[in-house]
């Protein structure tokens, strides 16, 4: 195959051929039937009505047309405020009562209600155990960000000598014989010495909380988290960092347990306007989004492998319903657990079974590798830091992350953050994370009161893909028509996306409406969006600890971060079978090719919409960056790229 031939092609010209012809697509043995005529469904089930060939198509020149269509094979279901008027920014359709698995359900997927700050308890009981980790230096101030510079800089000889876990630990991290030094310090104030990585990024270790206090100075106080009902622990005061280990030691990492927000909704009895009424399903993306040129080209994810982070567990029910569902013939999702292992899914396993199914509707064959860690117990970094040590998957989906304020990281955590993912980026490990759900107020997921102006850690990062969320319209025939920045003013739901407020804007970030009166030469998120309102709801079937497996609607940022990891997935079985493999971090790329003259041909550029703080605008935005896919038209734009910028 001629990547150039992906690029330039007619978008979608091969999706309608095969739509008229009531064509099948094989995914592995099994088929996913596309529907010749808007008849084509499955029997309707309990909950609401949904579809197992979710596409409603009208043959040219005849039949009728839904809301805003013509009936000549170009109708469109338009986003409107129901009146038949022009799209409206901001009106998306509030939840309402409804039957099926979402009823009795909560709005988030992942918190029963957000009724403010965290209660203070009192003091945590001096005999309690606490497991935190200390956040380590790095050997020299800069080396890391110099090296990553480099690494994807076509003209450094450093281009594309990616590092495994060990070679970034040997490379940047202390000496050994320093961190076994601080490892017997630890043991000698009473600490358990737990481990620590081959990046060399921290040392996990346990102590009583009146260890904590008597070595490090702070003291922990007990809270309730009103928006999951779930206590947590958090520092009242400063850690103080001994001057025995203070050539080592950043800081301490972990101390807040929160429970990490996700970013996924159960949308609850509400009609979907924008896209059919099923919700979107493995071939509702692949129409949309342009997947079909490469399924037909054999490109399912075969021999590729991607790491999901997860702080909770899914049914393996779920799963297989899925897979039985749109004929799914997959390798079995594998578990990996980050600290003790999970064995019932908790107030997270929607999210759980979102990402995975999403993965799975769009990259069949891939394997996935689910990192599984208890909320709370668990800081994200090391999640990070055990997919890049693992060393298998080099395409990660994250759904998880915190609003980027001081209080709730302390010292070491997103300093211990910040080092996971650039070990990730050195080893060539692209981590696509949800900007998150409140626009520019991301506090808004603990606290509706706090209206700060924040940004999504470590969606925001430099060193993740950070993925923003659009509302997608689709033509009768299930092809892509538009899409609006995500931005619900009545359920302050949008797409997350700012300003960083530490690290500044990467080298690479740069092109049309990069630079606007909003910048402040930091950096600067989403980078890419994809469907992700309420509107333009998923399929997918979870359970929940109170309620049986069952079909329902899911949208969120979080369902956008693995569409488009998966659909990478795609590209990278392309770049290896043109011997130009693996991707690696693929930002920089993203936005060279975003500033050449096929920005228009790969990138769906979003104009309409906002996220509640910015509006979306021609070019980079902060609402959808640099837009959502043509994913064929990309695959071949990124083979073409890797062919011509070769690793030196």
């Amino acid at each position: 195959m001629n990547p150039l031939t992906l690029i330039h092609a007619p978008r979608s010209r091969l999706t309608r051929r095969m739509l008229a012809a009531g064509a099948v697509v094989v995914l592995g043995g099994s088929a996913l039937a596309f529907a010749a005529g808007a008849g084509a469904r499955l029997a309707e089930r309990a909950v609401a009505p949904v579809a197992a060939s979710p596409v409603t198509t009208v043959a040219s020149g005849s039949g009728p047309a839904t809301a805003g269509g013509s009936g000549d094979g170009t109708a469109t279901a338009p986003i409107t405020d129901g009146t038949g008027a022009a799209p409206v920014r901001g009106l998306a359709t509030s939840p309402a009562g409804g039957g099926g698995l979402g009823a009795g359900l909560p709005r988030s997927a992942g918190a029963s209600k957000r009724s403010g700050p965290p209660k203070l308890l009192g003091p945590v009981p001096p005999t309690e155990t606490v497991t935190f980790a200390l956040a380590l230096k790095m050997s020299q101030d800069g080396a890391v960000e110099q090296y990553l510079e480099d690494l994807y800089n076509p003209k450094s000889a450093s281009y594309r000598h990616f590092l495994t876990a060990a070679e970034f630990g040997a490379r940047f991290g202390l000496p050994l014989e320093r961190i076994k030094g601080v490892q017997a310090w630890a043991a000698a104030q009473g600490f358990r010495v737990l481990g620590s990585y081959d990046q060399r990024t921290a040392i996990r270790v346990e102590a009583s909380a009146g260890q904590l206090t008597d070595v490090f100075g702070v003291h922990l106080g007990s809270y309730l988290d009103p928006s999951s009902g779930v206590a947590f622990h958090a520092p009242l005061d400063a850690e103080r960092v001994p001057a025995a280990i203070r050539d080592a030691v950043e800081g301490l990492s972990g101390l807040d347990t929160r429970p990490m927000t996700s970013s996924a909704h159960v949308l609850v009895g509400s009609p979907i306007t924008a896209v059919p009424d099923s919700g979107l399903g493995p071939v509702d993306l692949a129409m949309a989004y342009d997947t079909i040129p490469l399924y037909e080209a054999g490109l399912l994810g075969d021999g590729q492998t991607i790491a999901i982070v997860s702080f909770d567990t899914f049914t393996q029910n779920d799963i297989d319903t899925y897979d039985k569902e749109y004929g799914i013939d997959g390798p079995p999702v594998k578990r990996v657990a980050v600290g003790k292992a999970l064995t019932t899914p908790g107030g997270g396993t929607v999210e759980v079974a979102l990402d995975i199914e999403v993965v799975r509707a769009v990259a069949p064959h891939a394997q996935i590798l689910n990192f599984e860690a208890k909320n709370g117990t668990v800081d994200h970094a090391e999640v990070i830091d055990a997919i890049v040590q693992d060393g298998r998957a080099d395409i990660v989906t994250d759904s998880w992350g915190k609003c980027d304020v001081e209080e709730a990281f302390g010292t070491g955590s997103r300093a211990h953050g910040l080092r996971a993912l650039q070990a990730a980026a050195a080893a060539g490990i692209s981590v696509f994370i949800a900007s998150g759900d409140h626009g520019a107020f991301d506090c808004w997921a603990h606290d509706p009161s706090d209206h700060r102006e924040v940004v999504d850690f470590p969606s925001a990062s430099p060193y993740s893909v950070s993925v923003g969320g659009t509302q997608l319209s689709v033509r009768t025939d299930g092809t892509y028509r538009s899409e609006a920045g995500w931005e619900d003013y009545l359920s302050t739901g949008g797409s997350g996306g700012g300003n960083n407020p530490t690290e500044k804007r990467p080298s690479w970030q740069v092109g049309p409406g990069v630079d606007s009166q909003y910048s402040n030469g930091k950096r600067q998120s989403p980078d890419v969006s994809a469907a992700a309102a309420v509107d333009s709801a998923y399929r997918i079937y979870f359970s929940t600890p109170d309620h049986a497996g069952d079909w329902g609607h899911v949208y969120g940022t979080s369902a956008a971060a693995p569409f488009w990891a998966a659909s990478m997935l795609l590209i990278r079985q392309l770049a290896d079978q043109q011997g130009v493999g693996p991707l690696g971090f693929v930002n920089p790329m993203l936005y060279t090719l975003a500033n050449s003259d096929l920005r228009d041909a790969i990138f769906h550029d979003v104009t309409r919409g906002g996220n509640l703080q910015y509006e979306a605008a021609p070019g980079w935005d902060y609402a959808t960056g640099l837009g959502s896919p043509d994913v064929t038209a990309l695959a071949g734009a990124i083979v073409t790229y890797l062919r011509d910028h070769p690793a030196k």
